[in-house]
């Protein structure tokens, strides 16, 4: 979880703990900026929005998609959505192939950090 109070230094002899969330996911995406799938993403506010989808199926994933443009998607649960300072992916099995920005991914791990 990333909020204002989240952005102070922890206080002494303590650190937060992470937050661990498990899949199987089909989509696991993370934005910096507001789009239609991230509206309350803000470049100010020093976190990323997160988003995962387990694998719904092809009917399952095309109600979701639909109900992006109206903001639906924030309040369906299969719609998982966080805000994180840092993200790290670890891939079930090796053979998992991922895209991260154009880039394909095999089957290591992967993360992701907010710089100041």
């Amino acid at each position: 979880h990333c909020d204002a109070a989240a952005l102070q230094p922890p206080p002494a002899n303590s650190a937060p703990e992470p937050e661990q969330v498990e899949g199987p996911f089909l989509i696991v995406g993370f934005t910096k900026t507001e789009k239609q799938v991230s509206p309350n993403a803000h470049l100010s506010d020093g976190c990323m929005d997160v988003f995962a989808i387990p694998n719904l199926g092809h009917v399952g994933l095309a109600d979701l998609f639909l109900r992006v443009g109206s903001g639906g998607h924030l309040s369906d649960s299969r719609f998982r959505h966080w805000k994180a300072t840092s993200l790290q992916i670890f891939p079930s099995s090796s053979s998992d192939v991922f895209n991260i920005d154009g880039e394909v991914m095999e089957g290591g791990r992967t993360e992701v950090e907010v710089l100041p």
